[in-house]
């Protein structure tokens, strides 16, 4: 189990390092540009996003505002530019409704077009039990399967310290797993050991960090992903009646 500072929702934004001057796109040779995407899902705030920033340099170089006709899309919608106090220019884009496919369109002023795209099926908790046990373990049903290639941890608070574990699929010893028999995710009563006696907030996170585009120019560029549950509340007792 690892403890954290606090819930993570996104981390990634810009690199400490990265420059926040700024240039336009037309200025420079579109072989060089580099394109880093991030997309985000909050589900406690129903807040689907992404961003997207060019930058001559690599990846910590000069950002780029687009010249006409350059211009990104995130499912086939036009992103719209960004000003950020310390992040130079970025496209973001936002919505309620989250998408299981994530597509970003690319074309530059010499008209050539990269589209990357990937996709991740949404996870939440089923149900929202009020108590468990703090004797046995706790069972609870989610919204899809978790597979092996799934990447997804299982975060809890409480008023002052936050933990999370990794969910283990077919390790019948694991603290956090989850059973596909059962289609459970089983949580024993260790997990919580050095949690306060109040009421929990449990959430479940999936992310990736910095792969590989699949199309991109000359300097390349990464794509990263974060997907964070709706939150439940729990308070642990004795006996559940």
């Amino acid at each position: 189990m690892k403890k954290i500072a606090a819930p993570i929702l996104f981390a990634g934004l810009f690199a400490g390092c990265a420059s926040n001057e700024t240039a336009e796109s037309s200025a420079v040779k579109q072989s060089e540009i580099c394109q880093t995407y991030y997309v985000s899902w909050v589900g406690e705030m129903q807040q689907y996003r992404a961003s997207a920033t060019f930058r001559f340099g690599g990846a910590t170089g000069t950002t780029l505002h687009l010249s006409s006709p350059s211009e990104v899309k995130f499912n086939g919608q036009k992103m719209n530019e960004e000003k950020m106090l310390f992040g130079g220019a970025t496209y973001g884009f936002e919505s309620k409704s989250y998408s299981e496919t994530s597509t970003f369109e690319f074309m530059d002023t010499d008209k050539k077009k990269y589209t990357n795209s990937f996709s991740f099926a949404g996870i939440d908790f089923k149900e929202n039990p009020q108590k468990i046990s703090s004797k046995s373990a706790f069972e609870i049903e989610l919204t899809r399967d978790i597979t092996t290639a799934d990447q997804v941890k299982l975060h809890v608070q409480d008023t002052l310290n936050a933990f999370s574990a990794d969910i283990k699929t077919g390790t019948a010893s694991a603290e956090v797993r989850y059973d596909a028999a059962s289609k459970k995710l089983v949580i024993q009563p260790s997990f919580f050991r050095t949690m306060a006696d109040v009421p929990l907030t449990l959430w479940l996170e999936a992310s990736f960090t910095d792969r590989t585009l699949k199309e991109s120019a000359d300097k390349g560029g990464t794509i990263s992903f974060s997907y964070t549950s709706r939150e439940i509340k729990v308070t642990r007792v004795e006996d559940v009646q």
